[in-house]
């Protein structure tokens, strides 16, 4: 996990007052170095998700220095609705980060977050605990590289509000994961790709909390699985991260 120093606050409005340049990959160009060499700037990507079950029925706006990047994501949505990749891509570096109620003021979550080059990111919105309503973030340093001929990968995310640990399953199968907490991930395995249904279950037992729909997993790609719902509830999403 991304040990940033994330701050949650309530009812707190907040304002731009500083505008910073925020470029996708497509317009990222060179910058030149003394006269006659010229150097590539350094690039990370993100994706940001609102998976914070705090908030199910409201819209997140989020913010990469003071420049809102992703508006309006509504739940279980990801800022793939307005790339329509799995990630953009900002020069590497330290920003100040914010998540705010979509259309307001009123922020949640903030905090700096360092961007190392080429490194590619996921940020989950969450709560500190099942119990305590307080804004919280997952972030994931993503390992995209290719899974072997003829396999994909995946992983699963736990952000379900619920006291109980989850396993993942493929459907009639063995479990994939086990004893995933709530805000806790995994790495990517590989799997044999196929028509895939994934159960989360009370982690130790038959008990299924979520069924997905039969999911297309294609040879050389790579997926999150990830529970959501607020407390009591439980849904299983899927994203593409490459």
């Amino acid at each position: 996990m991304n040990n940033i120093p994330l701050r949650s606050r309530k009812n707190q409005g907040y304002f731009l007052v500083t505008l910073l340049a925020l470029f996708f990959v497509s317009v990222l160009s060179s910058c030149k170095k003394d006269d006659d060499e010229m150097v590539s700037p350094d690039v990370s990507f993100i994706t940001f998700i609102h998976s914070s079950p705090q908030y199910p029925a409201t819209p997140l706006d989020f913010y990469i220095g003071g420049v809102r990047s992703t508006s309006a994501l509504m739940f279980t949505e990801t800022s793939a609705r307005y790339t329509g990749t799995p990630y953009f891509g900002i020069y590497s570096g330290s920003y100040y980060i914010q998540v705010g109620l979509g259309g307001t003021t009123t922020q949640i979550l903030a905090g700096n977050m360092d961007f190392k080059a080429n490194e590619t990111y996921s940020f989950f919105v969450t709560t500190k605990s099942p119990t305590i309503d307080s804004a919280s973030a997952i972030i994931t340093t993503d390992n995209l590289s290719a899974p072997s001929t003829g396999k994909a990968k995946v992983r699963f995310v736990n952000v379900s509000r619920s006291a109980t640990a989850l396993d993942l399953a493929l459907q009639g199968g063995q479990a994939l994961f086990t004893n995933k907490a709530y805000n806790s991930y995994t790495d990517f395995m590989e799997v044999n790709p196929g028509s895939l249904t994934f159960q989360a279950k009370d982690t130790g037992t038959s008990n299924v909390r979520a069924t997905s729909s039969a999911l297309n997993i294609e040879a050389g790609k790579i997926y999150t699985i990830w529970a959501s719902g607020a407390t009591g509830a439980y849904e299983l999403q899927m994203m593409v991260n490459k």
